[in-house]
């Protein structure tokens, strides 16, 4: 008797999904915590500075994330091909475009910190707030390799059958946040730019966790010295990255603002790779009429409200080559160009 029950798919989907849920509720409580400790500690004033770094923030998690997705996805599908040696030299090119880039930005930041508080919208005669800003942005921005490395090991590393130790990191360096702002915030008084301290012994912690899974003997995750080929080849696993993280923050900005709680509508989604290397993004809705790129994307003030889908609408508009939007025979359709 034929016997077509699948033993596979549902012990998989388990076996991933709850490290993932657990990682992802971690962060959510870390994201939490700098606004709820600063803002009970520094009131409107503490908020707005959170606030004002959100794009710088939301920019290093594009990339950040775009690797790191982008990255893990190509190395589980040469490690499913057989392709181990690849799938190790994608893990390195990955790797080695992260420390470029994360060591750039730090660099970058510090330099042009003056200007970069201006762009933002804050500058010296803005008194406490100017003050509570900078001292938040400059520990994050120097901070930048960090929080590459610890998304870009935690995405590796569940996609190379450490899940728990994925998960254990995450979850550790979270809490390990969450504590700290409490003692660097409210005990020791440091304000804002205690909160951004928090978050980076938070992002130690974790890396020191996953940091063992990649000197496993039998581990196929082994760092390696710089190739300039495989640095150039990473290019291609983070546009992938960050058109996932596009279709996620458009998704989601569409089921909450143009769905308004409805259960049974659709999304369509077509991704089409054009001859020069565009990624073109097609997404199809049947939702009220609402453009996402439509969105408030102004700078938050003390006591202003700031909307995260409206930020990362901003980080979209700013990265994509090219957007457009049009309502046509009752539905929305958006392009977007990578």
């Amino acid at each position: 008797m034929q016997n077509n029950k699948d033993n596979f798919t549902g012990k998989m989907f388990r076996r991933l999904w709850i490290p993932a849920m657990v990682s992802s509720f971690g962060w959510a409580l870390s994201d939490m915590a700098d606004a709820v400790v600063v803002g009970q500690k520094l009131g409107g004033v503490g908020l707005a500075a959170i606030s004002l770094i959100l794009p710088v923030y939301m920019i290093n998690c594009v990339f950040a994330h775009g690797l790191g997705l982008g990255g893990s996805v190509k190395f589980s599908q040469l490690m499913g091909e057989g392709k181990e040696d690849e799938a190790k030299r994608c893990f390195g090119g990955i790797f080695w475009l992260a420390v470029i880039l994360s060591l750039a930005t730090a660099l970058l930041g510090n330099v042009f910190m003056e200007g970069l508080l201006r762009i933002l919208g804050t500058k010296a005669a803005d008194g406490e707030l100017y003050t509570a800003t900078k001292g938040y942005l400059r520990i994050l921005v120097s901070a930048t390799p960090l929080f590459y490395m610890s998304n870009i090991f935690n995405y590796f590393l569940n996609n190379n059958e450490s899940q728990k130790l994925g998960g254990l990191g995450s979850v550790t360096g979270n809490v390990i946040d969450i504590s700290m702002n409490v003692v660097f915030v409210i005990f020791m008084n440091l304000g804002a730019p205690g909160a951004a301290l928090a978050t980076v012994v938070g992002q130690v912690v974790a890396i020191s966790i996953y940091l063992p899974g990649f000197f496993k003997k039998t581990g196929s995750l082994k760092f390696s010295l710089p190739n300039l080929t495989d640095i150039k080849n990473a290019f291609a696993p983070l546009k992938a990255g960050l058109a996932t993280m596009t279709v996620e923050e458009i998704s989601m900005a569409i089921l909450k603002m143009g769905f308004g709680g409805r259960t049974d509508g659709y999304i369509q989604i077509t991704s089409i790779v054009t001859e020069d290397g565009t990624l073109e993004l097609h997404m199809r809705d049947d939702a009220t009429s609402f453009n996402p790129f439509d969105l408030s994307t102004n700078r938050a003030s003390v006591g202003g409200d700031f909307d995260m889908d409206s930020m990362g609408v901003l980080v979209i508009k700013k990265r994509a080559r090219e957007f457009f939007y049009r309502r046509y025979q009752g539905f929305n359709t958006l392009i977007i160009k990578i």
